[in-house]
């Protein structure tokens, strides 16, 4: 007996998190949705900052597409380290927020008390 075909139920969090920035889905660059989804959120919901930051690494090309889009400057305000893995699954709070302090830093730069939108 064949099992009948389901239709594909697609998740969103594929284009926002999951995916690789470089990935294509359902025939679409991530890299431009992410880009897109920034550019959409800036036109919605503008907010007064000095500087577009982005949340490390999937929030990069949406940041990107925020700060095209309200003409506010990209910097790169939080550094990850690309040698820790992922935080989110760790079983305690202990684990995630020990994992979240070694994973990110503040770039502390010339970015010192600016107003930042973090996408």
């Amino acid at each position: 007996m064949i099992a009948a075909e389901k239709p594909s139920r697609f998740c969103i969090f594929e284009y926002i998190y999951f995916a690789r920035p470089d990935s294509t889905l359902e025939g679409r660059s991530v890299y431009q949705a992410r880009k897109q989804i920034g550019a959409e959120l800036a036109n919605e919901t503008a907010v007064p900052a000095d500087l577009v930051i982005p949340v490390p690494d999937s929030g990069v090309p949406a940041a990107l597409g925020y700060a095209q889009a309200s003409g506010i400057p990209f910097e790169l305000g939080i550094i990850r380290n690309h040698y820790v893995g992922r935080t989110f699954i760790q079983p305690t709070d202990a684990g995630r927020t020990s994992g979240v302090m070694m994973k990110h830093n503040a770039n502390k730069g010339n970015h010192y008390r600016q107003r930042y939108c973090a996408c």
